[in-house]
């Protein structure tokens, strides 16, 4: 092979990789809060736990902003983030979260839960993904719990 499609072929996976990696930026559909459990529905999230929580620590503040809770209502909610999957169904009789919140016949979804974001007062918050928990370390490391 020449040297040039060599050059080709490389730029073209490259390429490929950045526009992957464009269409996967995640996006947050829908929020629906129900006293101290807030429901984030949100779809392309990153696929390893590390790099959820991750994702959830840059955008946590503007969700927060966008349910108009002070820090200290904040510091007290837990957090499910659900994936948008199929969209939202009218109800039927397999495992959904339903929310009341929404006038229309499709409003519930599968449970499908991506990160679940536990605050309380008196403990540090716990992330957990869909294979382990973690916990924030005093140094801002995380520290897998279970």
């Amino acid at each position: 092979m020449s040297r040039g499609i060599i050059l080709f072929l490389a730029a073209a996976i490259i390429a490929a990789g950045f526009y992957a990696h464009l269409a996967r930026q995640p996006r947050i559909i829908d929020i629906h809060r129900d006293g101290n459990i807030v429901a984030v529905i949100a779809e392309r999230l990153p696929y390893l736990d590390r790099t959820k929580i991750n994702w959830w620590k840059e955008n946590e503040h503007r969700i927060i902003a966008r349910l108009n809770l002070s820090e200290a209502d904040a510091s007290r909610v837990s957090f499910y983030v659900i994936s948008f999957d199929e969209g939202y169904e009218q109800p039927d009789d397999s495992d959904q979260l339903c929310f009341d919140d929404m006038t229309s016949p499709a409003r519930c979804l599968q449970k499908n839960y991506l990160l679940v974001v536990k605050h309380s007062p008196r403990e540090p918050v716990e992330y957990c993904g869909e294979a382990h928990c973690y916990r924030d370390a005093t140094d801002g490391s995380l520290v897998r719990t279970r």
